[in-house]
């Protein structure tokens, strides 16, 4: 079965013991890695079932922790059970090395050309640049990745030096390029030489945005209510800065659509506002009855769905036999009108089981 191992090497690291930030930043950035570079390379599924499927034939799991310096052995399902999707996977781990070994040929441009060339796009270079420079800047940590199947024997062992070579490229493709930016203002300079607000955006992050006078009103009225900016960016060590405000407006929903969740028959918004006091970002739909907070925007998302999920199976394949209230029987009457509890896939409902464990 495809395998991959994750040597860390360090001083806080001792035999098999890791301490738990190192090892969880080690395995989240290689995840995210793996997962946006089968995004940027492979055609998706659009259902959430497939999507949900496709993803996980391409999961790796924790198996073990070895003797040495620390070595994390990761790997897939066994072959047997992946069938003909062995073969992607197998791809994807060469893609993730070549991407290793490209980022640290001794030519910088050469090497630029190279990653320019396996992802052409630009909105998926950003993001597979990031992972990496992730997986770089672990501190006092050394990396050697490794595969021993028979069809992936590769080995790369990340340098340190190229550390800034990474966040250079990141510069110059943010630069040229506008972003999109989800979150919520939380403070304005207005005075003095320098103008610029705060966003703390829907991953949890402060970025700073600088802004020309004319743009002074609008950003005072957004104060501390949701809101979409496009802008350029750019990045300066771990910090990300908006140079340029292009675009900014209110954020007033959430929409949740069939690709999102196979029941439904038409797309639902959901209220969108802000917390200060706690904090979290709060959904609502009061047709529906469905009231949600999580940190996070996709957080966020994802308890919509669970809690859609649970309504439908709790009322419309279930069907209640004891008296509704009813605000609750008019809640069931219009979750009716746009889903339909025979789309329901097995994985949805798998989803909902594992919440609830």
């Amino acid at each position: 079965m495809p395998k991959l191992l994750l040597e860390l090497r360090g001083a806080q690291i001792k035999g098999r013991q890791i301490p738990i930030d190192i090892l969880g930043q080690s395995l989240i950035g290689l995840n995210k890695l793996l997962k946006h570079i089968t995004m940027a390379t492979e055609r998706i599924p659009k259902k959430s079932g497939m999507k949900k499927k496709f993803f996980k034939s391409r999961q790796f799991y924790m198996a073990r922790i070895e003797k040495g310096s620390a070595v994390v052995v990761l790997q897939t399902e066994p072959q047997t059970v992946l069938g003909e999707m062995a073969d992607p996977v197998i791809s994807l781990l060469h893609k993730v090395f070549d991407g290793f070994e490209n980022i640290q040929l001794p030519e910088e441009e050469e090497a630029y050309k190279k990653i320019h060339d396996m992802f052409p796009k630009v909105d998926d270079r950003i993001r597979i640049l990031n992972d990496y420079k992730f997986l770089w800047k672990i501190p006092d940590v050394e990396i050697t990745i490794k595969s021993t199947d028979n069809a992936v024997k590769r080995r790369v062992e990340l340098q340190h030096s190229y550390r800034n070579r990474i966040s250079a490229w990141l510069n110059r493709e943010l630069e040229k390029t506008p972003q999109i930016i989800k979150g919520i203002i939380t403070r304005v300079k207005a005075d003095g030489p320098r103008r610029y607000f705060t966003i703390f955006d829907e991953k949890n992050n402060h970025i700073e945005c600088e802004f020309n006078r004319d743009l002074e009103n609008k950003i005072i009225e957004l104060f501390k209510v949701p809101i979409k900016l496009k802008g350029i960016i750019t990045q300066i060590r771990t910090k990300r800065k908006v140079k340029e405000v292009l675009e900014i407006e209110k954020l007033d929903f959430i929409k949740i659509t069939n690709s999102d969740y196979n029941a439904l028959v038409t797309p639902i918004e959901f209220d969108l506002e802000f917390d200060t006091n706690l904090e979290l970002w709060v959904a609502e739909n009061e047709e529906l009855g469905i009231r949600s907070a999580a940190e996070s925007l996709d957080e966020l998302r994802e308890e919509i769905i669970l809690m859609l999920d649970f309504m439908v199976d709790k009322y419309l394949i279930q069907k209640p036999t004891e008296k509704l209230s009813p605000k609750l029987q008019q809640a069931i009457d219009e979750l009716k009108k746009v889903v339909d509890p025979s789309k329901r896939t097995i994985e949805d409902h798998w989803e909902l089981i594992k919440s609830e464990k």
